[in-house]
């Protein structure tokens, strides 16, 4: 996932939009990256996605919540896994 989010120095720039910061400790260290302004409906946008309901559930605790956050991470699997088939 994080291979789909840029690191610092190859963002886009724009004057609009928002940047999105992900990072996961690895054995290496840390795996970062920035999204900016990411498509509706792309990978990168449901991982943003995710991440809000994530953030919704923990606030609320709304079963709701929680069910967006599953579904939006089997999707993002299911594409994943596709891609590397692809490979």
């Amino acid at each position: 996932m994080l291979k789909d989010i840029h690191a610092d120095d190859e963002l886009p720039f724009g004057i609009d939009g928002e940047t999105y910061y992900f990072s996961m400790p690895s054995t290496n260290g840390e795996l970062a990256g920035q999204a900016w302004s990411p498509r509706q409906g792309s990978r990168v946008g449901k991982f943003v996605d995710m991440s809000f309901s994530m953030k919704d559930f923990c606030e609320r605790k709304r079963p709701a919540d929680l069910k967006t956050v599953a579904s939006l991470a089997r999707e993002i699997i299911q594409e994943t896994e596709a891609d590397n088939a692809d490979e």
